[in-house]
């Protein structure tokens, strides 16, 4: 209910390392107290499920720009070969 924006870019997540860890630490010491209704320890069971997933989806996404970044560079480098290999002589004659 607190989160305000559910965008793919991970900055606008907000979740940094030492945050994340005391927003969890802090909705598990809530969960643990025995005094919620049921109704407030499932909002908080959910908003953990909320931040881990969201947390699972930085993870993903820093992982996949790191494989496009990879990939990117090396298609740059097989496109640089096939020129040089067609046209050796660096002329324009196609």
């Amino acid at each position: 209910m607190g989160d305000d924006s559910m965008s793919d870019n991970s900055s606008d997540l907000g979740l940094s390392k030492g945050s994340v860890t005391r927003k969890l630490s802090k909705i598990e010491k809530k969960i643990s107290r025995g005094d919620l209704s049921k109704r407030e320890r499932r909002l908080l069971q959910n908003r953990k499920s909320a931040l881990k997933c969201r947390i699972k989806k930085q993870d993903q996404l820093e992982r996949l720009k790191g494989i496009v970044d990879r990939l990117s560079g090396e298609n740059r480098s097989l496109k640089e070969k096939v020129r040089s290999t067609f046209n050796p002589l660096g002329c324009f004659c196609y």
